[in-house]
């Protein structure tokens, strides 16, 4: 999905269905949490651990109060070394089992092009050298 353009919040509505999404996971911050606050479902909780599209976001306090949002802040670098290689093997051992999947489409370098129209549909892309 485009970040970019109007009515974010109410394309993030519509592509979570129902009231909205329960759960964000947001690496971006700035605007797009501010439309992912506005899309959110009641109850839901939106988990920050990153600042890509800006340091700062304003909400409404009647979307965080109104909606009971949960904002909870997440980072890495809290992590003990032990915390971070066990969260890893959590993970790899999730991946391992298929209850994680990534659905990735492979490109040549030669078809570089198409990568961006790819992740502009929402693929996970690699480029393979």
């Amino acid at each position: 999905m485009a970040l970019d353009g109007d009515g974010l919040s109410e394309r993030l509505r519509e592509a979570a269905g129902a009231e909205g999404p329960t759960l964000v996971i947001d690496a971006l911050w700035g605007e797009p949490a501010q439309a992912a606050v506005e899309a959110a479902a009641p109850g839901a909780r939106i988990v920050h651990l990153g600042q890509s599209a800006g340091p700062e976001a304003t909400f409404r306090s009647a979307s965080v109060r109104g909606k009971r949002l949960s904002i909870l802040g997440h980072s890495n670098f809290a992590l003990s070394t032990d915390e971070s290689k066990q969260a890893y093997l959590d993970v790899v051992e999730h991946v391992a089992a298929g209850r994680i999947v990534i659905d990735v489409e492979t490109f040549s370098l030669d078809g570089v092009g198409a990568v961006w129209k790819a992740q502009e549909r929402g693929s996970k892309a690699i480029v393979s050298l």
